[in-house]
């Protein structure tokens, strides 16, 4: 799923540069020390500089041409365009790998998470962090999340992290730890989240049909600008998975892969 049609307005509506900064530091505490990294789904490369910044060399990917333009700016020559489906490395290629919010946006992430075993080396981790899926109830969290469930019911599951330990560990990962993480952070007021909808900047308002827009999303925008105090912005509050898995075995020296630090 190509972002393309978000990329200039997506930092902002994804909790701007501190956020990405509290979930960088979370990811360079989980990375090794040494080796390359790629960022699964680096998008507009807000979080694979952050992450950069704090670890060393990152390389990141994703399928959207308009999101690695901006993405570029901030990691030139770092950056390739790719499906995560097929990454385009050599085997044993990095030394770690994460995604961050992005695996619900595949219908089968089995694919991508046999991938990114592939390119990683013997002891490798691969971070998962999953989207936010539990959102502190407010007035706005009230409106919006039943409805946005009820459209599509399947969406939770693909990054659950049960259903992610499966089809690691079929993949030949093994599971090394799980936490849960809580993530407050500045969310919209109901009226910008009327606005927001109505551009479509989330991902799963793309797949509507008209039907669907008419009848559960038309009186939703109504609802959300008929709230009290429509441009108070709302605090919200998520719960993150983190989920680390390791690549079994020990690495061996290799010959030199196409991908490596300077």
């Amino acid at each position: 799923m190509s972002f393309d049609r978000v990329a200039d307005v997506y930092d902002v509506t994804r909790g701007g540069g501190d956020r990405v900064a509290r979930f960088a530091d979370r990811l360079a505490a989980l990375l090794p020390p040494n080796g390359i990294v790629l960022d699964i789904g680096a998008g507009t490369g807000m979080l694979t500089a952050a992450v950069t910044d704090r670890r060393g060399y990152v390389f990141g990917v994703d399928i959207a041409a308009r999101m690695l333009a901006l993405a570029g700016e901030r990691l030139p020559g770092r950056l390739v365009r790719a499906d995560a489906g097929r990454l385009p490395f050599q085997d044993d290629t990095f030394s770690a790998a994460y995604a961050v919010w992005v695996l619900h946006l595949f219908g089968n992430p089995t694919t991508v998470l046999a991938e990114a075993a592939r390119v990683l080396i013997a002891g490798g981790r691969l971070v998962i962090m999953t989207t936010n899926r539990h959102k502190r109830h407010d007035d706005l969290s009230d409106l919006v999340d039943p409805v946005l469930e009820r459209l599509r019911p399947d969406r939770p599951t693909r990054d659950d992290p049960v259903n992610l330990t499966r089809l690691a560990t079929d993949a030949g990962l093994q599971l090394e730890k799980l936490d849960w993480v809580a993530d407050e952070f500045m969310g919209n007021s109901p009226r910008e989240e009327a606005q927001r909808m109505e551009t479509r900047s989330t991902s799963v308002l793309w797949e509507l049909t008209d039907d669907e827009w008419a009848q559960a999303i038309v009186p939703l925008l109504a609802r959300l600008r008929a709230l009290p105090d429509p441009d108070r912005p709302r605090r919200m509050r998520a719960e993150n998975a983190v989920i680390v898995f390791a690549k079994p075995g020990h690495h061996r020296s290799r010959r030199r892969s196409a991908v490596t630090p300077p």
